[in-house]
């Protein structure tokens, strides 16, 4: 669980997927993830993967989701320069 007052990357991420509506695959992997204070960025970065270049690019295309998965690393970027 979360002891600080900010949400971790693992909540980012899996809102971030919810809003795609790229959630459902790995959902139990984010939710597990979510529920622990850190994650290994090996497992953090399969779950980015797998939650944003994987399932966009089966709905629309590789190149768009390379777009959103840049996108979203620059939206960790932000986030952790602002609360970190």
């Amino acid at each position: 669980m979360n002891k600080t007052p900010y949400f971790s990357l693992q909540v980012l991420l899996r809102d971030f997927s919810k809003a795609l509506g790229s959630k459902s695959r790995s959902a139990k992997d984010i939710d597990n993830a979510c529920l622990k204070f850190d994650v290994s960025p090996f497992k953090f970065n399969e779950l980015k993967n797998d939650l944003i270049k994987e399932d966009i690019s089966k709905i629309v295309n590789m190149p768009f989701a390379n777009h959103i998965y840049d996108q979203y690393e620059n939206l960790e970027k932000i986030y952790i320069n602002h609360h970190g």
